[in-house]
């Protein structure tokens, strides 16, 4: 995985203005030259330890500087998944949205505390527990038996 400084620095611009900050106050806060404070927004590579002082008085998270997500809020995965969304086909979103109104439907109860990993549904000893069905567009689901 390539780090995108241009994505980091345009992240830095947004939040600095954002915050209402000015170049040079951001670059007075954290110490350093207005010049060294432009390089970063256009891109040019930063270090952990300004980007950690930049996202302190910005009050953003280094996640939200790096990544462009904040785990913290409820919507963190809105922009991943738009980005996946542009690049379907309209046949794959109308499969993608089939299947998220499936989960959806379901009740909330069936996928608190569902652990869904590869190691539980393909574990032949654990079949008793286990309830398989196929749903409307074919995909096979496993739903975990109370015991």
């Amino acid at each position: 995985m390539d780090i995108d400084y241009y994505l980091i620095g345009q992240r830095i611009k947004e939040a600095r203005k954002n915050k209402g900050y000015t170049q040079e106050k951001l670059a007075e806060e954290i110490d350093i030259a207005v010049t060294y404070l432009s390089r970063f927004e256009k891109g040019h590579p930063i270090n952990l330890k300004r980007l950690a002082q930049i996202s302190q008085v910005l009050d953003v998270s280094m996640e939200y500087l790096l990544s462009g997500t904040v785990p913290k809020s409820d919507n963190y995965l809105n922009k991943d998944f738009e980005e996946i969304l542009e690049t379907c086909s309209p046949e794959k979103l109308k499969l993608i949205y089939n299947i998220a109104k499936t989960i959806v439907d379901q009740p909330e109860e069936e996928f608190v505390g569902a652990d869904i990993s590869d190691e539980e549904t393909n574990d032949k000893n654990d079949e008793k527990q286990k309830k398989k069905y196929n749903d409307v567009n074919g995909f096979c689901f496993v739903e975990k038996l109370k015991k």
